[in-house]
Parts: C-alpha cells; sequence; structure tokens
C-alpha cells in the first residue's frame, strides 16, 4: 500500500508561498515541449529505462506508480540511457554502451536502428528532440544532431564540455550538463548552438527536466554531488534536495519528485529527501513522458485576493489567485487584467506567478481585475471579473508620549526632543513639523520630518520651553498635539576655581626658576565654561594652558570661572615674587692698611637688583674671616696673608656670586710684588 502522498494543490501553494513568483517568456506558451509533452492522469506515463535488466518501464505520472515493462530487449539493449517520445509517436532509445540510439513502437515492438556507431557515435548519454532533429550527447565532448535515421548533420555543440544530457526549451534554446571535471556545471546555450552562460556548477549533473509544478524552474540529479537542484534560468537555486547517487528526475502530479540511482526507483519528499516509496528496484535512468490523449484547459483561477467586493483594501496591496492545470506537467501563464474601468485593461501578460503587484493605489477607488490562465497548448481559462474598493484616508496618530514629559524641570540642555507618531493607515508616509522657543506660540523650526526625533540647538540653563508637532499623512490630512513646556536645568551657583604654582622656591618665598601658574575650576551643576586670568596690569584673558612667568619681580594673577549657566565666579588673585639672577660684582679689593702689611681692608663692591644683597662673605687663604650685612660691604682683617683673599656675596632669595680673587704675596729682600691665581673655591654659604 503507497504511503500517504502530498496534494499536488497543497505543494504548488507551499512553493510558490516559499519561493515567490518566476515569469517565464511569452514562447513558453505557444511552443511545443519534446521531452516533457503535459498530460493528466489517463492521458500517458513515464518512461523509464533500467540498465540492469535491458527494460524501459512504464510509471504513473500523478504518484510514480510501476504499471510495468513496455520495452524488453536483451538483442539490442545494453546500458539503455534515455527514452524519448519521438514526433512520429514511436519511442527513441539511448544506448550508452551500444552506441545507438533504437527505435520502438508505442507498443514496445523493436522497429530500428536509428543511429549507431556507424555514423560515429561513441559513448551517448541523453537526447532530445527539437522538431523532427533528434540531438545526442557523447562522452567525445559534442552533441550530435541527426536530420532523420543515419543522416548526421555537423555538431551542434563541440565546445569542449562533456555533455551527458540536453533539454530543449520552448524557445529553441537548450540546457545541457556537462560533467568535464572540476568544470562541472549546467549551461544554457542559444538556438545556434553557441554558449549564452554557465547557470551554476555542480558535481557530476546527469538528467535536466522541466519541473511541472514550479513554472519557469528545473530539475537536474548531481551523481556526485548527491543532490537534486531545483533552479531557474538565472542561475538562482529554489531548492536543494539531498538524494544519493541520483540519474534520473522527475516532478510527479502530487508534488513531489521521482528519482532513479543504483537503489531504484523512488518517490521522495522534495526538500527533504525522504524517501517515501521505492516503486522498483534496479538500476533507473532518466525519466521521461509518453503522452497520451487530449489536452485539458487551465483550471479557473479562483479565490481572489483582495476578495471581491472587498473594501479598506490596503493602498499597497498584492493581488493573487489560485490557479495551476489539471495536467501534472503542463505550464500555466497568466494575462492580468487590473484597472478602474470595468472590463479592465490589460497589464501583464504571460507571467507564471499567481501574484500581482499593483504598485500604490489611490485612495477609496473602486478597481476592477480579472485572471486568464493560458496552458503551453493554447488552452485558456479565464476568471470572472472581480471588484474591490481602496480604503479611505484617515488623519495620522496625535503625537503624544513627548520627552522631555509635559513640565518636565531640570532638563539637560543637549536633550533631544522625541514623540510617538504614526498612522492608523498601513502603508501611510508621516512627516512632522516642529514648533519650538521660548515663546507661546513657538516657531516653526523644522518641517516634513520624517523621523519622530528632533535636536534642538542653543538650548540655555535656567530657561523655559514651549513645543508643539504637527503630523501630516501623505494623503494631505494632520493632526496636532498638544503645547507641551519643560525646564531647563537651575543653575545659580558660580563655579570655583583654584590655583598651583609650580617652580623652585629659594629663600625668604622668592623663587629662583620660572613659575608655571596651572589654574583649575569645578562647577557641580551645568559645569565650567571658560577661565578667564590676567597678568599683573594685563588685559584679562581665556585661560587654555599654564601660564609661565619668568621675569623677576613681584607678580600677581588675577583669574575667575565661569559657568555654563553664564554665572561668574568673584575673581581671585595670587601674588608671587621671583628673582632668578645671582648678585652683580663690580670689584673687590684687598688693600694693606700699614707698612707691616698686618693690617687689610676687604671692599665688596656688589649689587643685586631684585631681591637685594643680605650677606657679604670674605675669606683670606681660603678661611672665612668675616662678614657684612649693610652697605658699604667691608671687613678689616688683621694678620698677614699668605696667598689671597675673596669674597661671596649672598641675595634675599638665595643666589650667590663669587668675587674676583684679590692676590699679594711678600717676598724677602725683593723690591718686587708678584700675584699668582688662586685654584681653590670656597662653597656657598646658606643663609
Amino acid at each position: 500500500m503507497k504511503k500517504p502522498t502530498y496534494r499536488k494543490g497543497i505543494v504548488v501553494g507551499l512553493i510558490v508561498l516559499f519561493f515567490g513568483a518566476s515569469v517565464i517568456p511569452g514562447a513558453f506558451s505557444v511552443l511545443h515541449l519534446s521531452k516533457s509533452v503535459p498530460i493528466s492522469g489517463n492521458r500517458g506515463f513515464l518512461l523509464i529505462p533500467d540498465s540492469t535488466t535491458k527494460t524501459v518501464g512504464m510509471y504513473d505520472p500523478s504518484d510514480g506508480t510501476y504499471l510495468g515493462d513496455l520495452i524488453t530487449d536483451t538483442t539490442h539493449l545494453q546500458t539503455p540511457i534515455n527514452a524519448v517520445k519521438g514526433p512520429d509517436g514511436n519511442i527513441y532509445v539511448s544506448d550508452q554502451l551500444a552506441d545507438s540510439v533504437f527505435v520502438y513502437s508505442a507498443s514496445g515492438t523493436y522497429l530500428s536502428t536509428y543511429a549507431d556507431g556507424t555514423d560515429g557515435l561513441n559513448n551517448i548519454r541523453g537526447i532530445d528532440f527539437r522538431g523532427t532533429h533528434l540531438f545526442i550527447t557523447s562522452g567525445d565532448a559534442y552533441v550530435a544532431e541527426f536530420s532523420g535515421p543515419h543522416t548526421r548533420l555537423p555538431n551542434f555543440i563541440m565546445d569542449g564540455s562533456d555533455t551527458f544530457d540536453i533539454l530543449f526549451l520552448t524557445d529553441g534554446r537548450s540546457l545541457v550538463a556537462d560533467i568535464a571535471g572540476v568544470t562541472d556545471n549546467i549551461r544554457l546555450y542559444h538556438v545556434n548552438g553557441t554558449l549564452q552562460s554557465v547557470l551554476f556548477q555542480v558535481s557530476f549533473p546527469e538528467q535536466i527536466q522541466f519541473d511541472s509544478v514550479y513554472p519557469g524552474a528545473f530539475l537536474t540529479t548531481a551523481f556526485s554531488a548527491n543532490a537534486i537542484k531545483d533552479f531557474e534560468l538565472n542561475g538562482s537555486i529554489v531548492q536543494s534536495t539531498p538524494y544519493g547517487a541520483g540519474r534520473g528526475i522527475f516532478r510527479l502530479g502530487n508534488g513531489n519528485l521521482l528519482a532513479t540511482s543504483s537503489a531504484g526507483i523512488q518517490e521522495i519528499q522534495p526538500g527533504t529527501g525522504t524517501v517515501i516509496q521505492t516503486e522498483k528496484t534496479g538500476s533507473g535512468r532518466f525519466i521521461e513522458i509518453f503522452a497520451t490523449g487530449t489536452n485539458q484547459p487551465p483550471y479557473t483561477p479562483s479565490n481572489p485576493n483582495p476578495v471581491n467586493n472587498e473594501t479598506n483594501v490596503p493602498l499597497d496591496d498584492i493581488l493573487s489567485w489560485t490557479g495551476g492545470d489539471p495536467d501534472p506537467g503542463n505550464f500555466v501563464t497568466y494575462n492580468v487584467y487590473f484597472g478602474t474601468t470595468s472590463p479592465p485593461p490589460k497589464v501583464a501578460s504571460n507571467q507564471s506567478g499567481t501574484t500581482y503587484n499593483p504598485g500604490t493605489m489611490s485612495l477609496l477607488t473602486p478597481y476592477y481585475w480579472k485572471i486568464v490562465a493560458w496552458d503551453n497548448h493554447g488552452a485558456s481559462a479565464a476568471g470572472p471579473i472581480w471588484q474591490f474598493t481602496t480604503r479611505p484616508n484617515h488623519a495620522p496618530n496625535t503625537p503624544k508620549n513627548p520627552v522631555p514629559a509635559n513640565s518636565a524641570t531640570g532638563v539637560p540642555t543637549n536633550a533631544q526632543l522625541s514623540w510617538t507618531g504614526g498612522d492608523p493607515d498601513p502603508g501611510d508616509l508621516v512627516t512632522y513639523d516642529v514648533y519650538f522657543g521660548t515663546s507661546i506660540p513657538p516657531l516653526k523650526v523644522a518641517t516634513n520630518i520624517t523621523s519622530s526625533t528632533y535636536p534642538p540647538v542653543g538650548m540655555t540653563y535656567n530657561e523655559q520651553y514651549y513645543w508643539k508637532i504637527i503630523a501630516w499623512d501623505n494623503g494631505g490630512l494632520s493632526a496636532t498635539g498638544p503645547l507641551w513646556v519643560f525646564s531647563t536645568i537651575n543653575d545659580t551657583t558660580p563655579p570655583t576655581s583654584h590655583h598651583q604654582l609650580v617652580g623652585t622656591m629659594g629663600h625668604n618665598n622668592w623663587y629662583t626658576s620660572c613659575v608655571n601658574i596651572t589654574l583649575q575650576a569645578t562647577d557641580n551643576v551645568s559645569g565650567v565654561d571658560a577661565i578667564f586670568y590676567k597678568l599683573d596690569s594685563g588685559n584679562w584673558t581665556e585661560y587654555t594652558i599654564p601660564i609661565e612667568v619668568c621675569t623677576d619681580g613681584q607678580h600677581a594673577v588675577n583669574y575667575y570661572s565661569v559657568d555654563n549657566a553664564g554665572n561668574e565666579e568673584t575673581p581671585k588673585s595670587v601674588s608671587f615674587k621671583m628673582d632668578k639672577t645671582a648678585p652683580v660684582w663690580t670689584n673687590y679689593t684687598f688693600t694693606a692698611l700699614n707698612l707691616l702689611k698686618n693690617k687689610w681692608k676687604c671692599v665688596a663692591n656688589v649689587t643685586d637688583a631684585t631681591s637685594g644683597i643680605v650677606l657679604v662673605e670674605f675669606f683670606v687663604d681660603d678661611s672665612l674671616v668675616g662678614n657684612a650685612t649693610t652697605t658699604p660691604y667691608q671687613f678689616e682683617y688683621k694678620g698677614k696673608p699668605i696667598n689671597n683673599s675673596q669674597a661671596i656675596a649672598y641675595d634675599a632669595a638665595g643666589n650667590s656670586a663669587m668675587s674676583p680673587i684679590a692676590v699679594s704675596f711678600e717676598y724677602s729682600n725683593q723690591a718686587q710684588q708678584q700675584s699668582h691665581p688662586s685654584t681653590q673655591t670656597v662653597q656657598k654659604k646658606n643663609i
């Protein structure tokens, strides 16, 4: 007993819903299909060669049921690959090992050999008719063309591709399976046999077949890729179904796939590859239709969406309907009639999808539409004229939920305004006018913005602001929000600033190096805007980097800071004094006061322009002998010097300077005196 199968209508609906629509060229609806002649359940059967039993079996195209063998021929058949119905009603079977195409009657009787090795054929595979000409693929990298028995024409394709199957489209172009090693792919050829494009790569493709359930798409089995690919002429893969070492493929009327491999002939579930039932064991090959009976017209289009006489239809609604054909394998296309008059004009022809996008429709307008279905044999079925009315326009939603909230206080000055709006009509475009300011009514500051946020510029502290939003839709209706108010942060406290002095401190609070003054300020509410300062009697200047002062003397820095609310601090000041310069010597004298030269007068002639001289120390023969703290800076030394005398002067900042060396020598029995410089130094004294 067969397992449950998917009903055709359900499968068609799911596939179209999941993958979308595909448009087939107009020629698909009028030209004869050679390998896939559409049939209804009582109009024919599937032909599947079995290379193990040397037979060609018959199978039900609706559910794949095995109906028995039509051809059993162990005399001629060795490895039958492809059995197709010819234009004369006979069956043509390609045999890979026999390098021949054999002809059988519709009842399965051997009639003749159409072509064989005497015609130069070798390692042949899939075949197909275009009109009365037979095209044969070969492992010798060509597609041979025959106009009659043993009448071979120049090769149709000979571009190096290792052809395994050929399928002619209704417009005369062809799809070819190429298994030339690393370049395995599916190819599309022009009518004249020149390559149009490589659609996609897939490892070892064998049969190519029309997909009767998904018009405009095709099926191929990939032996080495272990997959069945459902694809379109643009190369896109619409579905991939796992299936091991597949050879032949066909879409059954119930929507499932019938596939062949060394495991036999199996009905499988699309997408998952689940084996529903093995119809027959053996080594099945390619699958083709043998059509009988008469063609049935397509189903009359039904189930319109929008439903007939529907109102309040969205302006961007998509038209859809149910179609199809009672004959499995038939291709159905649709002509769409649509407009504001009845009967409506034709707006689309030969589309395969069961949806149509009319674009943005007008408000509160009656529309009329009709669908005419056509199959690829020229039979048609016209649906009734349906009518619907689009929705009226409604005003946008009144703006609400303001941020900042109405009457909010303490709002930051960089706050962004936001609100909720929208429109009750799906698809309507809403824009907003923004009114904002410190007066009532506020001024318009933005027009036709699409965002529901607005960043006001230049808000200040301690201020009250008013705002409102007016929403507009693309139909010209508007909705005005209420007047909202909020207050920014209240800040009446000035910032606090302080200073830091950096330099080398000498004595008596005198700096003996350049001084760097760093100013800083804090404000816990609105934040510091700027710090200003002036040095001594200079001008007020905005503080940006530390202030460096290198001039000796008394200095004063005044400074204050201002916060972002405009609050100004009471100026502060800092004073400091600087003396980087050592005392300056004019001269130093060391003079004998008597002939015995045992009394000497030490006189220091030295000055200091800034902090002043506070101490002079006198040295004789490198020993401290006395000092002076006031002018004149002099000292009387009692004793006889051996070598020299020198003095050191100190200013109030601690800077010091050593005098020149005064040298005097006393020579016995000598009339002259001679001076020699001293090489000794005297250490600076801390004072």
